[in-house]
């Protein structure tokens, strides 16, 4: 369902959650996706991937609640997995850092 310009779909498979984001990840939608990743169900998962595949943009606040959403998932000792966005989120994440810690897949099929 399109809010504000992003579209948020999840997928429970297995013991992977799988929540793909469309469109844009910043300010102003930035707590949709919050709200998706307060989720119970998520909880109950040993992998939590987030597709960022069809984002179009993200800005510094999207890059924020992705890594909140990182270290929720840390803590409570699951696999946090994002699959490759677009070349802009990719530049975003190098340019930033935290493409050295954050575990990149090049699809949203995890084994």
């Amino acid at each position: 369902m399109p809010d504000q310009g992003l579209s948020v779909e999840t997928e429970e498979r297995g013991s992977v959650y799988r929540v793909a984001l469309r469109g844009e990840l910043d300010v102003s939608t930035a707590p949709r996706f919050n709200a998706v990743l307060s989720d119970p169900r998520i909880r109950r998962c040993h992998t939590l991937l987030i597709d960022l595949s069809e984002l179009t943009f993200m800005d510094s606040t999207g890059l924020s609640a992705v890594l909140v959403g990182e270290m929720h998932a840390r803590t409570s000792g699951q696999r946090f997995a994002i699959v490759q966005g677009p070349r802009h989120v990719q530049e975003l994440f190098r340019l930033t850092g935290v493409d050295h810690f954050l575990d990149v897949v090049d699809s949203a099929t995890l084994d």
